[in-house]
């Protein structure tokens, strides 16, 4: 499991970070705010964060399936054996029947082009492509019968906030969390001039209204994409 986390920032834990987001809301002047609404838009804002930025990717073990094209990691009820209960997108697969990375170079739509009977294509997994679908992939051609294990590599989704846990971001990015759930709770209560300011540090636009993809989340993004990368190459 990796977490893209830089150690030379000290950590906060969620009861710091709700905290502060309570003081920044009283400098505000919004007093009338209750400790759940502070939890709902602290889970929520972490919710988003690890979406948008991709920070937390994840590797499990999991069973290549009998005579199937597509694993839906999010179905518990009719593929329990494969289920992932964090998935949010796969970004890399590894046979370890072939000790090889997947190919990802094609989509469906190349599957069709380049064989109309792919579905029924019997062999060792060579590649998978996304579906429409988020939680569901392809992969081709598929094993008759599953009988060895792949590594699946996926963004992960936040998990639930306990207090005493520090979030799965860098430190240096954790301010991205009680900046997003102070514009959020101000613009409940409808301080729309107020929670703006908030919502344009989050997104890195500057007082003139620039757009700096260097700030904010974008740069949260960036990094992690950048990291996620470099671990891939190594491990290849």
């Amino acid at each position: 499991m990796k977490y893209l986390i830089q150690n030379k920032f000290k950590l906060s834990n969620f009861t710091t970070i709700k905290s502060n987001i309570s003081i920044h809301l009283n400098d505000a002047n919004l007093i009338n705010f209750v400790s759940g609404d502070i939890d709902d838009a602290t889970q929520d804002a972490y919710d988003e964060i690890v979406a948008l930025s991709q920070c937390i990717i994840k590797k499990v073990t999991l069973n290549f399936q009998n005579n199937l094209n597509y694993y839906n990691f999010q179905d518990n009820s009719n593929y329990p054996n494969i289920y992932v209960a964090d998935f949010m997108a796969c970004t890399a697969i590894f046979s370890n029947l072939t000790k090889l990375w997947l190919l990802d170079d094609k989509v469906l739509k190349d599957f069709d082009r380049d064989r109309v009977d792919w579905e029924n294509w019997i062999g060792s997994c060579t590649w998978w492509a996304p579906c429409n679908d988020a939680k569901k992939i392809a992969m081709i051609p598929k094993p008759l019968i599953g009988s060895s294990t792949f590594d699946l590599y996926y963004w992960a989704q936040a998990p639930t906030i306990v207090n005493a846990n520090s979030p799965l971001v860098p430190p240096d990015f954790e301010n991205l969390i009680e900046i997003y759930a102070t514009a959020s709770l101000l613009e409940s209560y409808e301080e729309f001039t107020k929670a703006q300011l908030y919502f344009n540090e989050f997104w890195g636009v500057d007082n003139e209204g620039n757009q700096n993809f260097d700030k904010g989340i974008f740069a949260l993004a960036q990094r992690s994409k950048n990291i996620s990368q470099s671990d891939l190459l190594v491990l290849a």
